[in-house]
Parts: C-alpha cells; structure tokens; sequence
C-alpha cells in the first residue's frame, strides 16, 4: 500500500491538490472525515474529538496528553483504512496516524499570499484587506499547533536557504523566513560545534606520552 499525507495552510488549494493526486494515482482519498466516523463508529465523544484537534496551542501535544485509547483507536482506523488501497490523506493529524510506517510521503503545501487572498474573497466575500488580515490571524493561531521533528526542522532549514530569505519573502510560508533562516543557522552551529569536537577527539587520541 502507498500512503500519502498532504498538509496544507487554509485556502492554499491543497484539498484540490490532493484529489488530483489521488486520480492521477488512482488512489483513494481521504479526509478528516475518515477520523469522525471513526470517532462515532467506536464511541469516542464528538466534544472529545474537537478539542483535540480544534483547540488552540500543540494540538499534538494535546492529543498526546488525551486518554491513550482514543489515541490507539484512531490511529487503528486510519490503519484499516490504508489497508483497503493506496490512499492519499488530506488534513491535518494524518502523518502522526500511521505509527511504524515508515512508507508514508509526507507532503506540505504552500501557496502565495496573493492566491490565498483571492480564494477568501471569493468564499467569504471579504474585500482585500479584510482577507489579509483574516489569513494572518488564521496563520497565526494554526501556526501554534504545529510541531515539527529535528528531522524536519533540518530539512525545511536546507530548503529555506537555498531558496534564500528574498524569494521566501514572496511565499506563504507557515513558519516564518526569519524562524526558517534561524533554524539553519542553528543546524550550522550544531554541525561545526560536532566537527569541532570529533576533531579535538582525533588529536586527543594521536597524543602519546614518555615516561
């Protein structure tokens, strides 16, 4: 089975993105729908499943702290559900919900801020400052939630700087140029602090001594 995760920010076109690559693949896909059927169908409380998910701050961290069983139950679902067929999953907790599958492609999203704000004003009929402000304050609370691994960190970092902080500038990026350059510059440190000392090891251990 092939298993696909796309993140996305709001109103960045992922959810289009996603049913395209399902077709293209001739894969299912799928949405946070698959996990409240699964919350109805095996008796989890829909107040239990929102605030995991919906509350403001690590939303992991939050289901992490939640009742173990909910956890294992949801996680199980999304597993029956990856045994069906190749799937591709849209929406958010998806890539945390395949524990020990390392076969899992694990996409992020982004788009123009420019484009985000064309597609708010068309759904909410905002005007142009108005979409702005809603995306940004939208951002920033979702911004919030998300926790990414030292892996992941690392590579966002690599990408950001070859991509350099101008060309980020014109980007809707989720975390920010300056947190993503921040980061590289401490994945830099880390390596010449590591190179300094497996060097100093290797001097240490070429010293001989003469009674």
């Amino acid at each position: 089975m092939a298993i696909i995760t796309i993140s996305h920010a709001a109103f960045t076109g992922g959810t289009s993105i996603a049913e395209k690559v399902a077709a293209q693949l001739q894969s299912r896909c799928v949405n946070r729908e698959v996990l409240i059927e699964a919350s109805e169908r095996y008796g989890i409380p829909e107040a239990k499943f929102a605030e995991i998910l919906e509350t403001e701050g690590h939303w992991w961290e939050r289901w992490l702290e939640s009742v173990r069983l909910y956890r294992i139950t949801l996680q199980a679902a999304m597993c029956e559900v990856a045994q069906g067929g190749n799937i591709v999953y849209h929406g958010r907790a998806g890539q945390e919900l395949f524990p020990g599958i390392t076969h899992v492609l694990k996409v992020l999203t982004v788009a123009a801020m420019d484009f985000r704000i064309e597609q708010v004003k068309a759904r909410r009929g905002m005007d142009v400052e108005r979409a702005r402000q809603f995306l940004k304050e939208l951002d920033r609370v979702r911004g919030r939630r998300l926790r990414f691994t030292d892996a992941e960190r690392a590579l966002l970092a690599r990408k950001a700087k070859a991509v350099g902080r101008k060309a980020l500038l014109e980007l809707d990026t989720i975390v920010s140029p300056d947190t993503l350059l921040r980061w590289h510059r401490r994945l830099v440190a880390q390596k010449w602090h590591f190179a300094e000392r497996r060097s100093a090891a290797a001097r240490a251990s070429c010293v001989t001594f003469q009674s």
